[in-house]
């Protein structure tokens, strides 16, 4: 509920921004443990992040060959 109840998070999803770094921050300042290393993102099932490093998006060109 902390990550959720986040300012850092509210404005990532309200302004159309998928900034993973407000969710990384959001996470971290949740005050439970959390493995950065091993963090997961995703916005409407897209995934953005996966084990602390970004995930480049795909370009339309590829998105339509698949």
């Amino acid at each position: 509920m902390s990550v959720a109840n986040s300012p850092l998070v509210k404005t990532a999803i309200a302004g159309e921004d998928a900034n993973w770094g407000r969710v990384v921050m959001a996470v971290g300042k949740a005050g439970e443990p959390a493995n950065r290393d091993r963090l997961s993102i995703s916005f409407n099932g897209i995934r953005v992040a996966h084990r602390a490093r970004a995930i480049r998006p795909m370009t339309r060109a590829r998105s339509r060959r698949r």
